[in-house]
């Protein structure tokens, strides 16, 4: 198991919007270091409201999208 730091960009997904409960699953683009088991720690550096704001859990192997090169 690996830990990943995150950083929240609140303009292109907005954390306090988007996630209502402990259970939300979200999408987003994962780096291929990344593994089923992995933990993200999601924080917010920029905004007024800086500091973590919660843990994710890659729980799906990455895929590709098509005409995806693999980076």
């Amino acid at each position: 198991m690996n830990f990943f730091h995150v950083p929240i960009n609140l303009k292109r997904w907005n954390y306090f919007e988007k996630v209502k409960e402990p259970e939300h699953i979200e999408t987003f683009i994962a780096t291929k270091e990344m593994k089923i088991g992995d933990i993200l720690v999601l924080y917010i550096v920029r905004e007024y409201n800086k500091g973590i704001y919660g843990f994710a859990e890659v729980v799906k192997e990455r895929y590709y999208l098509e005409d995806e090169e693999d980076t």
